[in-house]
């Protein structure tokens, strides 16, 4: 073989190790053993963040969207933090069906109660589904529904066996006033879905599953937007309020008692008060200012116990009136108590200007014993397979220069007599060297040059 094709050889096999050995070398399964935790800070931005197929986390204690595509090299990205909070990967799912109405982002996304798996749908499809995302590694569901152009997963039942969504005429989340959706609730089970309401925004499951808190949209500018509680069961619908709105997919409070509803607010935080989820009244007490300063956020994003709900805190200086360019660097996840007494930080999130976080969900079951700790190194997984690919290609072709130069300096060399390796070969005459046979002397000594 000659050397040109030998150091060829040999960058192909370096490149095709480096490329295969990506997640051989990553540092297993993340751990899902004991209570959940939430970092005291959030990973920064990167696009070295392996993906949920190459290397399961197993469970997630939070979901969110990082990145807005209004930075250089800045792909917006749905990430989970896995349940030890050491650990964080793209969902590979909800990216890939990101679509030009999306400017990038993520397709619409849901963490499970347990953290176990993502629903995903989509904003403008002629295939309507919803998939469906297991962390554990047994790969990604589809449930084909029977119409729709846009699926918005909104809400998960607590045993997490199905899942309400919104289908309608495909959606544009940067349009402003959405078409008219119905809402309908998938049995993941059996595969049958079931039209519920009509002219739906928002949904919450109560802590049985049983009911459903269902936001209706307005009719029309000035006209109200009424908030009812649905009886799955017989289909029976009675309307609580008229002019407060859901606080999210986890507005219910853990023991049934409480919804979560939001009074209003400028750009920067929400007013959010609760009512008695049996008669409609609002119960005495402040109304506690939670922060939008992760967009696409719910007001209210869980409770650690029937009377602290967890939400994002706004900057000290904000001000309900504030414009959206005076929109803070940092928010920080926090667990705030309804009677209006001092919070508890979660999560500090910083950099929201360079690289905006959005679109927090926590998993419901891991509020309870929830920890909130340092987390010093963060598993990111296996290089997605694009860089491991250029990785691999940089690697090959150093390992072919290398070798190729090393053949060329290493002489060849010549077999014995015997046929046992000889000596290097001794370099081939020249012309000046060579001896006429008739430019010997008679006794046969051979002559020297003549002059």
């Amino acid at each position: 073989m000659t050397p040109r094709r030998t150091s060829l050889v040999v960058g192909a096999c370096a490149a095709a190790a480096v490329f295969l050995a990506g997640p051989l070398l990553a540092d297993g399964a993340p751990s899902t053993r004991g209570p959940a935790v939430l970092p005291d800070r959030l990973a920064g931005y990167s696009l070295l963040t392996g993906d949920v197929e190459d290397s399961p986390p197993g469970r997630a204690v939070a979901l969110f969207q990082h990145g807005y595509g209004v930075e250089f090299l800045d792909f917006p990205q749905a990430i989970v933090v896995g349940w030890r909070g050491d650990a964080v990967r793209r969902v590979d799912e909800a990216e890939d069906r990101a679509g030009p109405e999306t400017q990038g982002d993520p397709a619409p996304m849901l963490l499970s109660p347990d953290g176990r798996s993502v629903a995903v749908g989509d904003h403008d499809t002629d295939e309507p589904d919803l998939a469906l995302v297991d962390l554990g590694g047994s790969g990604t569901t589809y449930h084909d529904l029977p119409e729709g152009g846009s699926i918005q997963p909104v809400a998960w039942a607590p045993d997490g066996r199905r899942v309400a969504y919104l289908v309608g005429a495909p959606t544009n989340p940067y349009r402003g006033r959405s078409p008219e959706q119905a809402l309908a609730v998938l049995d993941l089970g059996t595969g049958r879905s079931e039209t519920v309401a009509d002219n739906a925004v928002s949904a919450a499951f109560d802590p049985s599953g049983e009911r459903l808190a269902v936001q209706h949209r307005r009719a029309g500018r000035g006209a109200p937007a009424p908030l009812a509680v649905l009886d799955l069961a017989d289909g029976r619908s009675r309307v609580l309020s008229r002019t407060a709105a859901l606080a999210g997919p986890a507005s219910w409070s853990p023991d049934g008692r409480l919804l979560a509803v939001v009074l209003g607010g400028g750009h920067t935080a929400s007013r959010v008060t609760f009512l008695e989820a049996d008669t409609g009244a609002q119960v005495p007490g402040p109304v506690l200012r939670l922060g939008r300063g992760m967009v696409g956020s719910a007001a209210v994003l869980g409770w650690t116990a029937p009377d602290e709900v967890v939400g994002v805190l706004p900057d000290d200086d904000g001000d309900d009136d504030s414009g959206a360019g005076d929109r803070p660097d940092t928010a920080w996840l926090a667990a705030v108590p309804v009677d209006g007494s001092a919070p508890r930080p979660l999560t500090e999130t910083s950099d929201l200007d360079s690289f905006g976080v959005g679109r927090w969900q926590v998993a419901q079951e891991a509020l309870t014993d929830l920890e909130v700790r340092t987390v010093a190194d963060v598993d990111r997984g296996p290089w997605p397979w694009p860089w491991r690919l250029v990785l691999a290609a940089a690697v090959g072709a150093l390992a072919a220069w290398v070798t190729g130069r090393l053949l060329r300096r290493t002489p060849r060399r010549t077999d014995g007599s015997d046929g046992a390796p000889g000596e290097p070969a001794a370099p081939a005459a020249g012309p000046a060297d060579r001896v006429d046979p008739d430019d010997r002397w008679p006794d046969g000594v051979e002559a020297g040059q003549r002059t």
